[in-house]
């Protein structure tokens, strides 16, 4: 409802140190009072711009938890996708001291509307909900294909997808024109990735789908033809990369995909808008990787000592034809410098950093002379 949840210390106040980080669970940063549900929101401020976050959620079927960054964008468009076969539940909020005007709207593969619903989010105030509650009859939950939100003001959001075992979760965003690269996909007799791309355009969209391996070879030459697809106005693409580039289903495959986005013939002077997210599925466990835009910005990656992964890794992949050199910063649990390094990137090579890194080291600041996108990586006993 937007009010402020009661509690011993609201605000609460941390400091974190340069070059470190800093670990707080709520109930204990807000003196939460114990064994009461408390469903709301957190919101901080610094005093330090150069400060990211990240927002860690775990439950006791799965105490490594799920996370995902922080940010500071509000947009008055979101979308998402609904894999088939999982449950799929959002969460919005509005942080703007105005209520906020919002709609959902659900779409099946073919970019059909399948269901709408229409509600106010008070001032600071926010919702959660299952999207079968607005799809067609409110009786069973839309799969395969995706939902938009659109808001009088901007708003944050987040995704949660539930399997059978485990949950994943993912920060909602707009459309962007792309590229969109998906720098982790694998697919094999045990383990196989779900490539989603979300069409939020009002216009068909076409889609030219490259793939690289492991050691950067591109798959059956699509680096000088790649697979094309269309996808309808407000239409979901979701294909394995076996189905996607034509492999027999339990191929062997780890590497990266990327997605360029086209506008349909009669479209040329618009802007093709999509948002993409890879679902991976083991067993009964699942997660997910959004798309992402390659960028020349500055890459921030932290790994606290005695976290609960047993198996972490940082990798950097380089979308671009040519190599890449990366300028690494490493800080130890204390903030104190460990040096620095540079590493070169080659095309379309997935790197773990593990290798380059000093020991001891805890946090890596880096920045690449050209545009490049990267992950942190966390694994544990349950996938």
């Amino acid at each position: 409802g937007g009010a402020l949840l009661s509690g011993a210390k609201n605000p609460a106040t941390l400091t974190v140190g340069a070059h470190q980080e800093v670990r707080a669970k709520a109930s204990e940063l807000f003196a939460l009072p114990p064994n009461v549900l408390s469903l709301g929101w957190m919101e901080a401020d610094s005093d330090n711009s150069q400060v990211t976050a990240e927002f860690l959620i775990s439950t006791s079927a799965q105490e490594s938890g799920v996370g995902m960054e922080a940010g500071d964008s509000l947009q008055s468009s979101l979308a998402g996708a609904i894999p088939t076969g999982l449950q799929t539940a959002i969460t919005l909020t509005n942080p703007n001291p105005t209520p906020a005007s919002v709609t959902i709207e659900l779409y099946d593969a073919q970019g059909q509307q399948r269901g709408q619903s229409t509600f106010t989010i008070p001032a600071q105030g926010h919702r959660a909900q299952f999207l079968n509650d607005v799809s067609a009859g409110g009786t069973s939950p839309l799969e395969g294909g995706h939902f938009e939100v659109n808001s009088s003001v901007g708003l944050v959001g987040a995704e949660v997808v539930t399997g059978i075992s485990g949950y994943t979760m993912s920060a909602l965003s707009s459309g962007t024109e792309g590229p969109l690269v998906f720098p982790r996909v694998i697919n094999g007799a045990e383990t196989a990735t779900s490539l989603m791309l979300e069409n939020t355009s009002s216009f068909a969209l076409q889609v030219k789908w490259r793939a690289w391996d492991s050691q950067g070879n591109a798959l059956k030459n699509t680096d000088r033809i790649p697979v094309t697809s269309t996808i309808p106005a407000h239409g979901t693409f979701s294909g394995s990369i076996a189905s996607t580039f034509g492999l027999p289903d339990s191929a062997e495959f780890q590497g990266t995909v990327q997605a360029d986005l086209i506008p349909a013939p009669g479209n040329a002077l618009a802007s093709a808008q999509a948002t993409g997210i890879a679902i991976y599925r083991q067993g009964s466990g699942i997660g997910s990787l959004a798309g992402q835009l390659p960028t020349a910005g500055v890459f921030l990656l932290a790994q606290a000592a005695g976290s609960a992964g047993t198996g972490n890794s940082y990798q950097l992949v380089n979308p671009s034809g040519s190599s890449a050199q990366l300028t690494i910063l490493s800080y130890g649990l204390n903030g104190n410098s460990l040096g620095s390094t540079t590493v070169t990137l080659a095309p379309h090579r997935p790197q773990a950093l593990e290798g380059s890194l000093p020991s001891g080291t805890a946090m890596v600041v880096m920045r690449a002379d050209s545009a490049v996108v990267g992950f942190q990586a966390a694994t544990d006993s349950s996938g």
